[in-house]
């Protein structure tokens, strides 16, 4: 039964006072959104925020999933309860995203698993997809350096494809590695550009800091549990696509949703 057409799953180890959680709190409650925050070891004990239902590590062991007895502490994998928690209520889509990321207007615009007015790229090998919405030399964190030099693929006409993966590019400061922040300049802001997928053959990583997964896709939202926590959502993108191409499904990349004011990272 579906209560909820849409599910928001987010992790964090802020406070109930921080400013964007309740922004996307006042948008689920608004949009009837079944909004998840998963805490850790550095979350507070307790936790309220109305329009968000928050699980910490003692409510997470009373989960009946016998994932929330072996995730390790203090990582990003531990979201994967989150996407446990959403599934169960059989929504059309789940998104996720972080505690800062702010959501523009655009943020909850209509996913659908085709879509019109698309480009394809495929058999391309590794594909920048960054640069199709930018003239900076900047690039998405997990992609191939020895390949950044590779020139863009050519868009072909516009196509209507199986998309169940949809990633939003984040303004200001978004996911790239620590060589281009060492190297290059931030803030930046994407152009608006046509959505652009990456089909069979073509490869570029995504993240989990602005994504929609619609429920064909739902089987490939495992993050990877005992790597680093800077590489579970790039070592899953991977994985997605390459199964992606055998269902014949394109990875789609769509215009900023959300503002990024990075949280300290230690």
């Amino acid at each position: 039964m579906i209560l909820n057409k849409d599910a928001l799953v987010i992790t964090t180890i802020a406070s109930s006072s921080n400013y964007i959680l309740k922004k996307y709190a006042k948008l689920a409650l608004k949009n009837n959104i079944e909004f998840i925050i998963i805490g850790d070891k550095k979350s507070l004990l307790k936790f309220s925020l109305k329009g968000a239902n928050y699980f910490s590590l003692k409510k997470q062991k009373s989960l009946q999933f016998n994932l929330s007895k072996v995730l390790p502490f203090n990582h990003y994998s531990r979201k994967n309860l989150g996407y446990l928690i959403a599934m169960q209520k059989n929504p059309e889509t789940i998104i996720e995203t972080d505690d800062d990321n702010i959501p523009l207007k655009n943020f909850l615009s209509k996913k659908k698993i085709t879509k019109q007015k698309t480009y394809v790229l495929k058999k391309s090998g590794w594909v920048n997809v960054y640069k199709f919405f930018t003239k900076e030399n900047i690039w998405p964190r997990g992609f191939a350096l020895e390949e950044l030099k590779n020139p863009l693929p050519k868009k072909t006409k516009l196509s209507k494809i199986v998309c169940p993966i949809q990633q939003g590019l984040a303004d200001q400061n978004p996911d790239v590695d620590a060589i281009y922040r060492l190297t290059s300049k931030l803030p930046i802001t994407f152009e608006k550009s046509e959505n652009i997928s990456i089909g069979n053959g073509s490869i570029c990583p995504f993240n989990s800091q602005n994504t929609t997964w619609l429920r064909e896709a739902y089987p490939l939202m495992y993050l990877p549990s005992y790597c680093s926590f800077r590489m579970t959502d790039i070592w899953r993108s991977f994985i997605a696509q390459r199964i992606a191409w055998t269902c014949d499904w394109s990875i789609l990349f769509h215009n900023s949703t959300v503002i990024q004011k990075r949280n300290a990272h230690t």
